[in-house]
């Protein structure tokens, strides 16, 4: 019956679906008014809840945040490329899933690309060249939105002065525009589409995927050196690592942090403050691969990749590998951030518009 339901009310179905969260939200914002009128005491009620309720997540909040930023200060006294090297592989758990070697170890990162000017390009890509972990064991891959690929693709060489040598390979792939069943600008479209053709290279070369760990960042992070050396560490030394994804837990937004307004700035450091704080108390961050995550290649190929039909990506890579993986599968924390840019817009007003689209795509990802 629902199965039929579904099937010949497909439309009508999802658009119900899109519409829920929106009422739902609106009502609860509305309730004082209308709950105020129908049900004055449960109004009442309500705000002594929502109150107290406020005011236990403030108190647990803040500690997380103090405890975050010890871990955080912690790890970056740590030389994380000693640690890793140190590491005795016949020690290190489920063999399987182990690369054979920290010299066979390699990070598959994967970078989508719309039409970032040169010198945002060329701050992440010294950031990859100036990590503590081998550049010849890095498996870089851009992909590029098409309406800007020429002048994209051309920067991309330009900021890597030469040294795309010393990589383990770079990869560049052109998304197409237009293709049926995608969604338009979906950044997730673009992921699936370099994703699978490098993946596609792999095979065609026959190397293990086993020692691929896979990440995805934005074109205008900037890693700290220590980052995929870190992750490494945290990545071998994590049973069933097929069934985590591994986070930083500090996203710094701070790469134009004065250039932007007030308003983008209190924005972007409550996004810091409080993916710092989930991480130490509370197990909400597990449903949560924001912005750059990584996982082990395997898992990125059991999930199969992205959901190209639909605008959000981030959230919806946490759900299909949930599935695939039979309801187990969790996030694990490092410490090690990256810095990206905070929303800015063109002129002041269009960043609050540009904030406004950011943050609704993120409330449809949660």
């Amino acid at each position: 019956m629902i199965t039929f339901i579904l099937g010949r009310y497909e439309r009508q179905v999802h658009r119900i679906l899109e519409i829920t969260p929106g009422l739902l939200t609106w009502s609860l914002l509305l309730s004082p008014i209308w709950l105020g009128v129908l049900f004055p005491s449960a109004i009442v009620y309500l705000l002594t809840f929502l109150t107290v309720y406020w005011a236990y997540l403030a108190a647990k909040y803040s500690i997380g945040t103090v405890l975050g930023y010890f871990r955080y200060q912690s790890e970056l006294k740590e030389d994380w490329r000693a640690n890793v090297r140190e590491m005795d592989f016949s020690q290190l758990p489920e063999k399987e899933t182990l690369p054979e070697s920290l010299e066979a170890v390699r990070h598959f990162l994967l970078i989508p690309a719309y039409n970032e000017p040169y010198g945002v390009l060329k701050e992440s890509i010294d950031s990859i060249f100036g990590q503590t972990f081998p550049a010849n064991q890095l498996f870089l891959v851009y992909t590029i939105e098409q309406k800007y690929s020429e002048r994209v693709i051309a920067d991309i060489y330009k900021a890597m002065e030469g040294r795309e040598k010393e990589l383990a390979a770079l990869n560049i792939f052109v998304h197409p525009s237009g293709i049926p069943g995608e969604a338009v600008g979906a950044g997730a479209a673009n992921r699936t589409w370099g994703a699978k053709h490098a993946v596609d290279e792999l095979n065609k070369s026959g190397v293990l995927i086993k020692n691929y760990i896979f990440s995805t960042i934005d074109a205008d992070h900037i890693l700290h050196p220590q980052y995929l050396s870190r992750l490494t560490h945290l990545y071998l030394s994590t049973a069933k690592r097929n069934n985590h994804f591994y986070s930083t837990a500090v996203h710094l937004f701070d790469n134009n942090y004065w250039e932007v307004p007030a308003i983008m700035r209190i924005e972007a450091t409550s996004i810091t403050l409080g993916g710092l704080s989930d991480w130490i108390v509370s197990d909400m961050a597990i449903k949560d691969t924001f912005s750059a995550y990584s996982a082990s290649l395997q898992t990125l190929i059991d999930a199969d990749y992205w959901d190209v039909a639909i605008g959000i990506d981030d959230t919806v890579f946490y759900w299909r590998a949930f599935f695939v993986r039979n309801g187990d599968f969790k996030g694990i924390p490092h410490f090690i951030p990256y810095s990206a840019d905070a929303v800015e817009g063109t002129t002041y007003w269009n960043s609050y518009k540009s904030l406004y689209r950011q943050l609704l795509r993120w409330g449809w990802g949660e």
